[in-house]
């Protein structure tokens, strides 16, 4: 239910801001003709710059989050290792004592 409601709100806001830029362009356009042309004219530029920006930040946060199992599995065996020597080192402590 909740990624449906995150859908449907990711939708509305999308809308409402592709229209403001309709809205504002069209504004824009009538008003002062020659700064709409070079808006016009940027705005792929902008396009691809965020594009690429957004590239590189999945690739690092992969790359983190890669690094993060691994440091998360490195942990879990050096844990494993940990309780295994302690329950050596008892069981010789216990049967030390028996004796």
């Amino acid at each position: 239910m909740a990624w449906r409601l995150r859908g449907s709100l990711q939708v509305g806001n999308f809308m409402h801001y592709i229209s403001r830029f309709v809205a504002g362009f069209a504004i824009g356009f009538s008003q002062v003709w020659q700064i709409s042309l070079v808006t016009l004219a940027i705005v792929p530029l902008i396009a691809i710059a965020g594009g690429t920006y957004a590239y590189v930040t999945i690739g690092l946060m992969a790359r983190v989050r890669k690094s993060y199992v691994k440091a998360g599995e490195i942990a879990e065996e050096v844990d494993r290792l940990r309780s295994n020597s302690l329950f050596i080192c008892n069981r010789l402590y216990t049967n030390a004592r028996a004796c």
